[in-house]
């Protein structure tokens, strides 16, 4: 029960933030830890926000039917996801960029709430 809320969080929270970069990729783009000023930036950003809403469908369709062990490794697996995200947001902004702590933060979160949801699906609870 406890996994099937956080997945659904999750999911959620996936959603809106796929929503928010298709339509503001520039004020999207701190979330994501890169500024997004141009249009080939907010090409990027809002990429992003589509791999993210199509996760948090995928989490969704999951839940809908009640599929926890298919959901168990789709939340394990998305965990690289947010790893990726963090060497990605690491290795490419200056030290300076003031977004880039609180994303790597934000980042490493998400991929620990989605290992531990990961595993409360899988141990059935």
């Amino acid at each position: 029960m406890l996994g099937a809320v956080g997945a659904g969080v999750i999911g959620c929270g996936l959603v809106v933030l796929g929503v928010f970069a298709l339509v503001d990729p520039e004020r999207a783009s701190g979330a994501y830890g890169v500024p997004a000023l141009g249009l080939p930036a907010q090409t990027w950003v809002r990429a992003a926000g589509v791999r993210d809403l199509v996760l948090g469908l995928v989490f969704g369709v999951l839940l809908a039917h009640g599929d926890s062990d298919v959901l168990s490794a789709v939340a394990a697996i998305s965990a690289i996801v947010a790893l990726g995200d963090i060497v990605l947001v690491r290795a490419g902004r200056p030290r300076t960029y003031r977004m880039r702590g609180p994303a790597v933060l934000v980042h490493s979160v998400g991929a620990v709430a989605l290992l531990v949801v990961a595993a409360l699906l899988y141990l059935g609870r």
